[in-house]
């Protein structure tokens, strides 16, 4: 039986180092917690937004309306649609093919994101967390659409201060190390207080592709950045001619516009804050039939204005009203292009 025991402890201790290394290293991403992604500092950051957009992607239409995580005050949806978020705006954004990228975004990559903001509170606190844990570590710094900064750290790990590289770093077809590339080949040693920046250079700001060196790993997001645009949207003058009293015309009246096939393809909307609405009524032969309570609503692509068409006294059919209907309204939309 001792024997046996003893071979058991021999068998497990040969195996702790193998799920030792098996296990995912820890990349501190936990610093993103606590406030440090905070939405008043980071909201015009394009990194923070892609992190944003890719909580709304991974998020549920529930979820969106509520979810004011990552130092927002506002639910995500709200932020990603620029306003009031609905199942209408929601449906609208995930059927947009050319805003699948941030799919790619899990949440094991939210660090790598939010590492590209260069935001000072968010460096400091990971270079702060990496410290602590030693070992070697690795980020991405924007420079253009096409050129990043790739900077490897090793960082004191108890006894040992240095790291060889034991075998060439990968990188995908089309991207190229243009200055300091000697760190990404087999051989090469980081020393503790000896970073290497590395210049590679990519065909174009959608080019995104991770890095292992050694234990440390980095994933590059895009190099995008969003545009919000917004154009006057003309609705046709109205002059409605309306007979009041029992001609069935008393009541709510309403008129819906719809963008065009090309308008919704190209990723426009209505904008959701609505707009401006303007009714005057001219009386004709009872001076009580007036058109009234004018308002105007817009959702998604369709926009509607609605009003109140009034006789005191429906007994009677000789009261008209000019219903003169004036409405301005924009046509919005959300872009991610390249920097």
């Amino acid at each position: 039986m001792r024997t046996l025991i003893a071979a058991l402890i021999t068998i497990l201790a040969l195996l702790a180092p193998v799920a030792s290394t098996a296990q995912p290293s820890d990349r501190c991403s936990d610093v993103l917690n606590g406030g440090v992604f905070n939405y008043a500092r980071l909201r015009d950051n394009n990194y923070f937004n892609q992190v944003v957009w890719s909580r709304f992607f991974r998020s549920s239409d529930s979820s969106s309306q509520s979810d004011s995580s990552l130092g927002i005050s506002v639910p995500i949806g709200d932020v990603v649609v620029g306003g009031t978020f609905d199942s209408s705006s929601d449906s609208r954004i995930r059927s947009r093919q050319d805003y699948q990228y941030f799919n790619e975004i899990t949440a094991s990559r939210e660090i790598d994101v939010a590492l590209m903001t260069a935001d000072p509170a968010i460096l400091s606190a990971w270079s702060s967390c990496m410290r602590n844990r030693g070992g070697l570590s690795a980020r991405f710094e924007a420079v253009s659409a096409t050129d990043v900064f790739l900077v490897i750290e090793f960082y004191n790990q108890a006894t040992i201060t240095s790291f060889t590289l034991d075998e060439d770093v990968y990188l995908p077809d089309g991207v190229t190390a243009v200055q300091n590339g000697r760190c990404l080949r087999a051989g090469y040693v980081f020393r503790v207080g000896e970073p290497c920046t590395v210049l590679i250079k990519t065909t174009d700001g959608m080019v995104r592709f991770p890095v292992v060196i050694g234990s440390a790993t980095a994933w590059l997001p895009a190099r995008i950045r969003l545009v919000r645009e917004a154009l006057p949207f003309p609705l046709p003058e109205r002059i409605l001619d309306l007979q009041g009293g029992n001609s069935g015309n008393n009541g709510w009246h309403s008129q819906s516009f719809s963008l065009s096939d090309q308008q919704i393809a190209d990723g426009w909307s209505f904008s959701p804050s609505g707009g401006t609405f303007n009714l005057s009524s001219t009386s004709i032969d009872n001076p009580d039939t007036r058109c009234h309570s004018a308002s105007v609503s817009a959702a998604g692509h369709t926009v509607t204005y609605t009003y109140y068409m009034h006789t005191p006294d429906r007994t009677r059919n000789d009261g008209r009203a000019l219903c003169h209907i004036t409405a301005n309204i924009e046509i919005v939309r959300a872009r991610w292009i390249s920097q």
